[in-house]
């Protein structure tokens, strides 16, 4: 914008203009900025939800497999598939209270910390923390229910047999 630094200098000829620019320039930049941090941290968030999924997963899936005699047993002597389920759902969801919880508080400590990286949200925002809980929630439910769902299909004969 040389027009506009030949103005600046003819009204005040000791101001010392090196550069300038547009403001709809210089906004464009801060957002383009914070727009890539916030997909940044959202691609991390995902590939986090990812990964709790698939431990939640493969921690249900290893614990319900080294119980298959006694999901048989329980199927054996009258056990309906959707109690086994209820089972299997309860005691995984019992973990993943614990876990919201220690974790909650833990954030809930180290929000202060990460206040300054916020863009717009206040660390302490009940609807994110809801969002978050919701999420964790979910993805703990999708990662047990392919688990407890096999747990319930257990022949009961052949599990008592396998051991």
């Amino acid at each position: 914008m040389p027009g506009l630094i030949e103005t600046v200098r003819r009204f005040d000829p000791t101001l010392q203009v090196r550069r300038a620019e547009s403001v709809s320039w210089a906004m464009g930049e801060t957002v383009k900025r914070r727009s890539f941090q916030a997909w940044l941290f959202g691609a991390f968030g995902a590939a986090g939800i990812v990964v709790a999924a698939s431990g939640v997963f493969g921690m249900t899936a290893m614990s319900t497999r080294r119980r298959t005699r006694e999901m048989g047993v329980r199927l054996a002597i009258g056990a309906t598939p959707v109690r086994v389920v209820g089972l299997i759902m309860r005691e995984q969801m019992l973990t993943v209270a614990t876990g919201l919880i220690v974790g909650a508080t833990i954030a809930a400590m180290a929000a202060r910390y990460v206040a300054a990286l916020l863009y717009g949200v206040p660390p302490f925002d009940p609807r994110v923390w809801i969002a978050a809980v919701l999420i964790i929630i979910v993805t703990a439910i999708s990662g047990t229910l392919a688990p407890a769902l096999w747990a319930a299909r257990v022949d009961p004969a052949r599990a008592l047999r396998a051991e």
